[in-house]
């Protein structure tokens, strides 16, 4: 037989694989955590299902406000529970004005460890404050550390104030500063490329200017006054004395709280221990010199903390009956999904999840009304215009729709508020800016610093028109020009044709140029001055309701929600990481430079109020 003639050996049978001991160790890793991420959120929801607040009968209302105080429900992070979520500024008000005809509590401990909120969030919540006083109930305002401008005029809602020994009265007027960026971009070869629709539409002027120019002056002076006014006539109402008395004192301010007291601004001096134990007093004769008494084992605090008597107001929402449906739409307008995310948001408004929570009570049979709380200072001009087209879908869905501005109703923020039935505003509401501006950021500076090469090959004469690699020339800047200047035409007729007012009116109060609530309702531009509670009346009113509930969106979802939502959006999910700038308030001008980076995407266009300013 030859070697030809021998069988051919059986190919030889591969090993089977084997899987490696990490990706054993990773499959068993992964179906832990999800066993105990699922067994978490049960006990979640088992605990949301139970606690409803223990509120003491007899008790005085604990309102600790400390920090910043959130606009709109916040999206629990992975380690918090939803039901500990901190109250909203118009939950806090709403809390504050249901005590007043709860008959177990018997008065109010408002006490101001440093809160943040603009003069629309002060506002709502004194107006809170001041209608618990109204109910015949005792309140003491006080704070443990420092009064400032805000937080003093919120506390002078009380009858009585108090501060600790150690404290520090900061109430010495307001100002506002802005950060100009042009001299910091042009050392790193950034040069601004916007154009803007508007005398008084300075949003860019940070990063195009040195210094503010003479209408954006002339707006923010006319700002101040009227703010200025708000808070002298405010805190003159709350002590009993003249707005000239105010003024005096504020111009020759005293940061010693003995001196306070000698002035008439505060009324009593108390450590904050002594003060949690005998607040509760605060009705009886005498009550004032007992807080100087020593500490002993029989005083004990009678407190209901807010928090638990917020949990009680979530717990008795119904899934039956008539609901008026707040949402609240915060924080600057960008084009997107804005889907939830069990890691928290980024506090960006996005026309995708507006248009879902718009959808939502569109197909709820049981909500009669929709009340927008409003508190953006703008964005986009595409998806601002994408929400004023959700609102009219709604209003043509047979729902009344009030709009309710915050802190900020601007630019944007005002476009999409502008076909609503009726618009309140606080009277310290930062709103109108109806103005448009749009551009690029010119990086070829940065690139030959870099010493980075660039060659482009087109078709087309402006095919690079919002390339960030080069500066506009004179005809690609008329063409993006002419882009804006129809955008704020549109505007005008949008708010023209909302409000019913001629267009030519419209302008005139226009051009960019920013107005407080007060000043707004002066000019139309707003129907009444008012809180929350006023525009869920309203609402009310225009549904001819009598009965009813107030839900707020977006819903707060429970950890368990969140982690299935995470699960079945992983595949589809990126992750981003954002860069901390190092300069003077950074994180301000990276908030300000991703709304226009979103913006670019969609070629450019903005409504923003000017540089977010911050009133203190």
């Amino acid at each position: 037989m030859s070697q030809l003639d021998d069988p051919i050996p059986p190919p030889p049978v591969p090993p089977r694989p084997r899987r490696s001991a990490l990706g054993v160790l990773l499959v068993v890793t992964l179906a832990a955590f999800f066993l105990f991420a699922a067994a978490i959120g049960v006990v979640v929801w088992l605990v949301e299902r139970a606690d409803r607040g223990d509120v003491e009968d007899g008790s005085f209302l604990h309102v600790h406000l400390a920090g910043e105080l959130p606009s709109s429900p916040q999206r629990p992070s992975f380690f918090e529970d939803p039901a500990d979520a901190a109250p909203t500024i118009t939950e806090i008000a709403r809390a504050i004005r249901h005590a007043s005809s709860d008959e177990r509590i018997e008065g109010l401990y408002l006490e101001l460890d440093g809160p943040q909120a603009g003069w629309g969030g002060m506002q709502e919540i004194r107006a809170a404050v001041r209608a618990f006083v109204d109910a015949g109930k005792p309140c003491v305002a006080y704070s443990p550390s420092v009064f400032t401008n805000g937080s003093y005029y919120l506390a002078t809602a009380c009858p009585t104030v108090g501060m600790a020994p150690a404290g520090v009265l900061l109430v010495n007027g307001l100002s506002v500063e802005l950060l100009y960026y042009k001299e910091a971009l042009a050392r790193l070869g950034v040069q601004a490329e916007y154009e803007h629709v508007g005398d008084f539409k300075s949003a860019i002027e940070p990063f195009e200017r040195d210094g503010p120019s003479a209408p954006a002056a002339a707006a923010y002076e006319g700002l101040l006054d009227s703010l200025y006014a708000q808070m002298v006539d405010g805190i003159a109402a709350g002590r009993s004395m003249t707005s000239d008395e105010v003024r005096a004192s504020i111009d020759d301010p005293t940061l010693v709280p003995r001196t306070a007291v000698e002035r008439g601004l505060l009324d009593v001096l108390a450590w904050p221990d002594a003060m949690e134990v005998r607040v509760h007093e605060a009705a009886e004769e005498g009550w004032a010199a007992r807080l100087e008494d020593p500490l002993t084992d029989d005083d004990a605090s009678e407190l209901t903390p807010l928090k638990e008597y917020v949990k009680e107001l979530r717990a008795d929402v119904s899934r039956f009956g008539a609901r008026i449906a707040v949402i609240h739409a915060s924080g600057s307008i960008v084009s997107g999904d804005g889907q939830p995310s069990l890691f928290g948001d980024d506090g960006l408004l996005t026309d995708g999840a507006y248009a879902r929570w718009m959808e939502e009570v569109r197909e709820d049979d049981n909500v009669k009304a929709v009340v927008v709380r409003v508190d953006s200072p703008g964005g986009s001009a595409l998806a601002s215009s994408l929400m004023w087209r959700d609102n009219a879908r709604t209003m043509a869905a047979g729902k009344p729709l009030v709009v309710s501005m915050g802190d900020y109703a601007a630019s944007g923020g005002y476009l999409m508020s502008a076909n609503a039935d009726w618009v309140v505003a606080a009277p310290g509401t930062l709103t109108g800016s109806i103005g448009v501006f749009g551009g690029k950021l010119d990086l070829s500076g940065t690139m030959d610093k870099l010493g980075i090469g660039r060659h482009a090959f087109q078709r087309g004469r402006m095919a690079d028109l919002l390339s960030l690699s080069s500066p506009f020339d004179d005809d690609e800047r008329v063409v993006f020009r002419a882009y804006l200047e129809e955008f704020y035409g549109q505007f005008l007729d949008i708010v023209s044709t909302g409000r019913g007012l001629e267009r030519d009116a419209v302008h005139e109060v226009a051009q960019g140029r920013v107005w407080t609530g007060e000043q707004a309702l002066d000019h139309e531009l707003v129907d009444a001055l008012g809180t929350l509670d006023d525009a869920v009346a309203k609402a009310a009113e225009l549904a001819n309701l009598e009965d009813y509930q107030v839900v707020d969106y977006p819903k707060r979802r429970t950890f368990f929600e969140l982690l299935m939502e995470d699960f079945e959006d992983a595949a589809a999910r990126t992750v981003t990481v954002d860069v901390a700038l190092p300069l003077p308030e950074g994180e301000a001008l990276r908030r300000e430079l991703s709304v226009l980076e979103h913006a670019s995407r969609e070629g450019g266009a903005l409504m923003l109020l000017p540089g977010l300013p911050t009133v203190r």
